[in-house]
């Protein structure tokens, strides 16, 4: 993307406002939320975390019901799906990438990307993410119990531009997708299973294993709200609880460090991407972990935020 005579990498920048945001208003709402205006806790808080249901009116108008989360994994679906079948057709069936999207990774990415991951890398990486995604999507629509709990659309917005990010990121360095891949000879690029390398095996076996435990932790908080009001709430336990108040957030950390593995280090957007999934989810289960504090005198003191017995 071209600004006032500058490349910008577009992808970059929505990382890094999201990144700054979430450090910004996450922090002063963890730590130094009885010196905050109540507007800024309407704007941040969102679901159980909401310390009073008398939220602002502007902030009410703007207010969607909290199990919307479901349509980031649809359009994580479709148009993930759509990303993967090029990179299939590049990969497998020696078929270059269109011209028009050649020139939009161009534009969200800069003309200037380079190739920093192998074609089985930047593939595997994909595939993974639908594999997640439909997870997810199974869950919201069949494990998460519905609640009246709610989020204002900025969240809902800020997730959207998550799953706009990733995916079309994990394209921008890999390889048949550059500028210099182009011109009237072909470059054959095909994905070869030889040349997976034993870490990003590894990653792959992480990845499910992460994701196993993530879904536990769904199916826990959803058999506690199951029969309750929505403003019912009670001490989770089992699996991951045992260590920290959010194994949910633990496990899309250690997902997403997984695809950063797999892409490898050299591929700056997918490091950046598990920066800002780092960054989120840490900030995200602080939240939780404070109001479960305020909420229960006998949570269990033993219990981190998002990393057992560090933090």
């Amino acid at each position: 993307m071209n600004l006032l005579g500058e490349e910008i990498n577009l992808i970059w920048v929505l990382l890094g406002l999201l990144s700054v945001f979430i450090i910004s208003f996450g922090g002063l709402v963890n730590y130094w939320a009885t010196f905050l205006p109540k507007f800024v806790h309407d704007v941040f808080r969102y679901g159980k975390t909401h310390k009073s249901d008398n939220r602002h009116g502007l902030i009410r108008m703007i207010e969607i019901p909290k199990h919307y989360y479901s349509h980031y994994y649809i359009f994580t679906l479709l148009y993930g799906s759509a990303l993967w079948l090029v990179a299939l057709g590049v990969y497998f069936l020696e078929v270059p990438a269109p011209q028009f999207f050649l020139r939009f990774l161009d534009f969200v990415g800069t003309i200037h990307r380079t190739e920093s991951t192998s074609a089985e890398g930047a593939f595997i990486a994909l595939t993974l993410l639908l594999v997640q995604a439909t997870r997810r999507l199974y869950e919201c629509l069949h494990v998460n119990v519905k609640s009246n709990a709610r989020m204002n659309v900025l969240h809902h917005i800020a997730g959207f531009v998550h799953y706009f990010c990733v995916p079309t990121g994990m394209l921008l360095e890999a390889p048949g997708f550059q500028q210099e891949k182009r011109g009237f000879q072909w470059m054959h690029v095909q994905f070869m299973i030889p040349n997976v390398i034993v870490v990003q095996w590894i990653a792959v076996a992480v990845f499910f294993w992460a994701g196993y435990h993530q879904n536990k932790a769904h199916q826990i908080l959803s058999n506690l709200r199951k029969g309750k009001s929505s403003s019912s709430y009670s001490i989770p336990r089992g699996d991951w609880f045992e260590y920290v108040s959010c194994p949910h957030y633990t496990a899309e950390v250690i997902i997403y460090g997984c695809f950063s593995i797999i892409l490898g280090i050299k591929h700056q957007t997918g490091l950046l991407i598990f920066i800002w999934v780092l960054i989120n989810q840490t900030i995200a289960s602080l939240m939780s972990h404070f109001w479960y504090q305020d909420k229960f005198e006998n949570y269990p003191r033993q219990r981190k935020s998002i990393i057992p017995l560090i933090f």
